[in-house]
């Protein structure tokens, strides 16, 4: 329910709550809620979004690394922030950066080639 709240705080404590379940080796939950927040409007969801998947990708490399390869292309922020902070804390390589970031121009690219971009994501408010 907090993480389709119309207040920033709720939203935000939604997703940072599952650092419990990340601690016990479980990501679903997170990567759920990053699912659902990856078109916030609000920067600080995009950070908090960012961190967990951090925390994620410190624990299960290749977890972080599919769900990046899946969203990177429509993350507004959060994507760069989380492979940058990543690359920092070496929890994946500059290669693999490299290559979610590739990945990401490519679908972009087929994107705009396709059909023109789709309007914005509603906000977890009109999810409801």
């Amino acid at each position: 329910k907090l993480v389709k709240s119309k207040n920033l705080w709720q939203r935000r404590i939604a997703i940072l709550s599952t650092m419990f379940f990340i601690s016990k080796g479980s990501f679903e939950k997170t990567l759920q809620l990053a699912k659902i927040l990856l078109n916030d409007s609000h920067d600080l969801i995009h950070k908090a979004v960012g961190w967990m998947l951090r925390e994620v990708g410190k624990r299960d490399t290749a977890t972080l690394e599919r769900f990046l390869h899946a969203h990177a292309a429509v993350m507004p922020r959060t994507g760069r922030v989380v492979i940058m902070s990543s690359i920092g804390n070496e929890v994946i390589s500059k290669e693999k950066a490299a290559a979610v970031f590739s990945a990401v121009t490519l679908r972009l690219e087929q994107l705009a080639r396709d059909k023109p971009f789709p309007p914005p994501a509603q906000t977890p408010a009109e999810l409801d």
